[in-house]
């Protein structure tokens, strides 16, 4: 549907003026301080592996009870030139295959040339993310066929808080997302051409999806499903002998799909020998080993679909997991989900079924797949927001498609209700990018949200002491601050949690901090004549004092 005979040559140019500033304001929220945010510790293990190409576990070395240096630890996150990009995909492979390769190559060779600091990671990133608004605007037009739809799919991409958080992390979500689009667009075009080429680009955008992510497997399942549904009428009435069946649905297109699908899959053989090589290693995230309540999903659950279109809270999901949410904070999200719901609805009742069953698949598919399992079993995969990337972007284009269809209805006192309502809407993306751009820290940081205020408490001591004792967790947040810490602040890395160990070092001209000792450990301090004060409970940092 084209809306062009509706909108006057003048409220176009206004339009597109419009379009033209707030993709500009997208790129600004997406570079603006990359370096600013915490790098948490998912983003400490891209480091490790992809750019210095060293096993997670190598940190452990240096835990040796000595007293050391910051970049004594902060060494395992930088280029190593002994070490090539060959180095980091064994690393890759042996110590979690689960994370797809592709990302981490590009990124690997990006540390290499480029640099390896928090900023210059997190580039690419960034570069990468301003790829998802030509993939939006073209899956816009290839679905509705209207220029405004697509533009205000872009202008929503452009602002977004959620895209625009992760645009600014060293993962590979904005890759992810890129790949989304463009196999969605690509699978769309070859159905409606139905030539060689076009099921080839298809069969590329999905080996490119799942070297990216391996959750990209739900968008190839949300698109069999599409292809199923909206085929199979058609192929039904061809062995009925009927004539009325579409042509594009003929038996060779599902061949096509088929064959298409099976090629991209089979481009992963190579990785997935890897996995199986080291299926040992295929790690149980603690993401299936947690449990929580119906009361803690939905909660959740709103605060992530909000946050595609208002995110004024940087603690808001910390506070949930630690119990301290307000309750009627949750009524402000309220609006947001009353619109996507009717989005949806609008959606279903104005677009034909190869438009809204391909946007509603997307959306549901991962839905059911990550929520599902929690319910049942165990886990909070459905907890965490990146997962739910495919959904986020057809649930754009379904508000997309609202707002620019209601924006340009005959109604004029509509217009204006619908205009009001785009202009607020775009409005709270814009502001909750700017709470969010200056803070040290977001909710999107996770068990890493609180190290930016630990480090600071350090670096304003005039002579401190970090004494750590060594664990998976432990070394993992140490990673993270060491590129908040000062360099004047020392470290001891104990093998063991031993007394001991602080007593043959200890200096009372020193301040010494404690960084997550176990009750045990508390316990062994204080009978040593020594006194803990705990300075963040949830930054679990103490103070140490004799």
């Amino acid at each position: 549907m084209h809306y062009r005979h509706l909108i006057p040559n003048s409220t176009a140019k206004v339009l597109l003026f419009c379009l033209l500033i707030l993709l500009t304001l997208g790129v600004f929220l997406r570079f603006a301080n990359l370096d600013r945010k915490a790098y948490w510790y998912d983003e400490t293990r891209t480091s490790i592996r992809a750019i210095a190409a060293y096993m997670p576990t190598s940190p452990e070395a240096v835990f040796d009870n000595r007293i050391t240096g910051i970049e004594d630890i902060k060494k395992y996150q930088e280029a190593d030139p002994q070490r090539s990009i060959t180095d980091s995909l064994y690393v890759m492979a042996k110590d979690d295959p689960k994370h797809s390769p592709l990302y981490y190559i590009l990124v690997g060779i990006w540390g290499r040339i480029v640099g390896d600091s928090v900023g210059t990671v997190r580039a690419l990133s960034a570069i990468i993310s301003l790829l998802g608004f030509p993939c939006i605007y073209w899956l816009a037009i290839e679905l509705f066929g209207s220029n405004l739809t697509a533009g205000t799919a872009t202008a929503l991409m452009a602002v977004s808080p959620v895209f625009v958080l992760y645009a600014q992390e060293a993962r590979p979500y904005t890759l992810w997302t890129v790949t989304i689009l463009l196999s969605s667009v690509t699978l769309l075009r070859a159905i409606r051409l139905n030539n060689r080429a076009s099921w080839v680009i298809y069969a590329l955008s999905i080996a490119l999806g799942i070297y990216t992510h391996i959750l990209f497997n739900l968008v190839i399942l949300s698109h069999a499903i599409y292809v199923l549904i909206i085929g199979y009428p058609a192929v039904a009435n061809i062995f009925a002998k009927k004539e009325n069946t579409r042509k594009i649905w003929l038996p060779q297109v599902w061949i096509n799909y088929l064959l298409s699908t099976f090629l991209g899959l089979i481009t992963f053989t190579p990785w997935a020998k890897f996995i199986w090589d080291h299926r040992d290693n295929f790690r149980m995230s603690y993401l299936t080993e947690q449990k929580g309540s119906l009361s803690f999903f939905i909660k959740s659950w709103v605060l992530e679909i909000s946050a595609l279109f208002l995110d004024y809270k940087g603690s808001s999901f910390i506070d949930l997991s630690q119990g301290k949410d307000n309750k009627f904070h949750y009524l402000v999200y309220l609006p947001i989900l009353i619109l996507i719901v009717y989005s949806i609805y609008y959606l279903i009742r104005r677009t034909p079924k190869q438009i809204w069953l391909f946007i509603c698949t997307l959306i549901v598919v991962p839905i059911l797949a990550l929520t599902l399992p929690d319910l049942i079993s165990e886990g909070i995969r459905s907890t965490v927001v990146r997962y739910f990337f495919p959904s986020y972007l057809a649930i754009q284009l379904a508000v997309a498609y609202l707002l620019s269809s209601k924006c340009f209805t005959a109604n004029v006192s509509h217009q204006k209700l619908w205009q009001l309502i785009t202009v607020v809407l775009i409005s709270a993306g814009v502001v909750s990018c700017a709470i969010s751009l200056p803070a040290k820290t977001w909710w999107s940081k996770s068990y890493s949200y609180y190290n930016a205020q630990v480090a600071e408490i350090i670096n304003q001591a005039n002579n401190p002491r970090l004494v750590v004792n060594y664990s998976w967790y432990n070394s993992t947040q140490l990673l993270s601050m060491s590129h908040i810490l000062e360099p004047k602040v020392k470290l001891q890395l104990l093998a063991e949690p031993e007394v001991e160990q602080i007593s043959l070092n200890f200096s009372p001209e020193q301040d010494i901090f404690l960084y997550n000792p176990s009750k045990d450990f508390q316990k062994d301090i204080n009978q040593a004549g020594f006194e803990l004060k705990n300075i963040h409970e949830r930054g679990q940092l103490w103070q140490l004092k004799k």
